[in-house]
């Protein structure tokens, strides 16, 4: 009554009344002071809104309800025993418009709760309205739960199925890798198959083809041998033909174990580029097993091609380099093919075995003119190089033919397919300085390079 004749505005306030039977009951109430004309008092108008008119309006049976007005008491909750108490959420009533959104814990249960603040019309009264939801967090926890659970099961199935795919994939590549070093080790009575059309299988068939190749000339080279005071030059010719269609398994083991481990990491865009340099790269053995001649600069495509592969393995432990003098056309000079591969392959694996990074691989096309014009094909690496003795050992092994040994064969090979071809005159020279590096130079003579028939055995 006080505060109503002491302001001409309206205000809303919780009150409390009485039935006849002593109940108390809350209702929020508009209060109005009503001036009386030519009269020396006031009336005060107190208007109560129904507890029951709000209850069927605001009573949910999901969310739970508080309205305080002010920082009053509550005159409306969703349980009737808690009327008149204080807000269960802290509110800050110094702010103009105060609103809330996120998690409290009450009395032990966590409720989802919203404050928003309401004012009412032509009165400074505002209506706080406390929204409280006890079983929302339940549900987030029970959907995060199956969430987890869908998720859990979306990775499991796929990580089952590829774990069985990889066991397939792995099976394969092991049966392909023991038939390859069986046929390392000269024993080509290969038992496995591998089943598919896949690129692994056509690869088993090429070593299928290869080790039926490597059977038979061994055959024709034993039966050159028992001939050998009639057929001599055929040995010679046979001879040649076995040194030239040569592929060292080694080379195909590395390359298709590295093709694994890249599908191990589920990479198919290396994957397919790996399997293609290696297609590449047998295509060219196996169209040239059986010829006389090839361009340079097919053969130095071919070891560029062969460089690519073994960085697929190495990563970054070495770099390629190819330098062509500018008196040298590589389109105009014919080589022997595979002349190169074997020295490249040589200076990675034992020129750069204790590099992990920063090697270098060069290879060098230059013109040398002594008695007559030489081509000068160099090899270099910046690896480990070779002590005097190991030097030594590496030119005998070069120059003595021991096919006992395994070690130098490439080397071995390739120098003798020089010297059958273009005479002792020319052939390989080995140079090399500890910790600086190892050259390995191929002499040819440029005379007898720049025709296709210009070789004199047929290889």
């Amino acid at each position: 009554y006080c505060k109503a004749i002491s302001q001409s505005s309206v205000f809303w306030v919780p009150m409390t009344s009485r039935d006849k039977y002593g109940n108390e009951y809350w209702n929020l109430s508009l209060v109005r002071r009503l001036p009386l004309a030519e009269a020396d008092y006031n009336a005060v108008l107190v208007i109560k809104v129904s507890d029951n008119y709000l209850r069927t309006r605001i009573n949910s049976q999901e969310y739970a309800a508080m309205i305080s007005v002010n920082d009053r008491e509550v005159f409306f909750n969703s349980n009737r025993s808690e009327y008149g108490i204080s807000q269960k959420v802290p509110i800050d009533y110094d702010k103009s418009y105060y609103q809330y959104t996120g998690k409290e814990k009450i009395n032990g249960v966590t409720y989802f709760v919203d404050v928003s603040t309401l004012y009412l019309y032509q009165s400074d009264s505002r209506l706080y309205i406390c929204t409280m939801n006890d079983l929302g967090y339940v549900s987030i926890k029970r959907i995060l739960t199956i969430c987890v659970l869908i998720l859990a099961v979306a990775i499991l199935i796929p990580g089952l199925i590829i774990h069985f795919f990889t066991e397939y994939f792995t099976s394969r590549v092991l049966t392909l890798r023991q038939a390859m070093h069986q046929a390392s080790t000269e024993d080509y009575d290969i038992r496995s198959y591998i089943q598919g059309q896949d690129e692994i299988s056509e690869a088993f068939s090429d070593l299928e083809v290869m080790v039926r190749n490597i059977k038979k000339k061994d055959a024709e080279m034993y039966e050159a041998r028992i001939n050998e005071a009639e057929l001599r030059n055929e040995q010679q010719v046979m001879e040649f033909k076995m040194l030239a269609s040569q592929i060292n398994p080694h080379f195909l083991y590395n390359t298709l174990e590295t093709i694994r481990m890249k599908a191990f990491a589920a990479n198919d865009k290396e994957v397919a580029r790996a399997i293609k340099l290696l297609g590449k790269s047998m295509r060219y053995v196996l169209e040239n097993t059986g010829t006389s001649y090839t361009t340079l600069s097919r053969e130095l495509e071919h070891v560029n091609v062969y460089l690519d592969i073994q960085k697929l393995r190495f990563t970054d432990k070495f770099d390629g380099i190819t330098e062509i003098g500018e008196e040298v056309d590589p389109e105009k000079i014919y080589i022997l093919p595979l002349l190169l591969q074997p020295v490249v392959e040589n200076a990675i694996l034992h020129g750069l075995e204790e590099r992990e990074h920063g090697g270098i691989i060069k290879i060098s096309v230059t013109k040398h003119i002594e008695e007559q014009e030489l081509l000068c094909i160099e090899v270099s690496d910046n690896g480990c190089g070779m002590t005097e003795e190991e030097l030594a050992q590496l030119r005998r092994d070069i120059e003595q033919k021991d096919m006992t040994r395994s070690k130098s064969i490439g080397l071995y090979n390739i120098n003798q397919r020089i010297k059958l071809t273009y005479g002792d005159a020319f052939g390989i020279q080995v140079l090399s300085v500890p910790d600086e590096g190892t050259r390995v130079r191929l002499y040819l003579p440029i005379s007898r390079m720049a025709e296709k028939d210009s070789p004199a055995v047929c290889i």
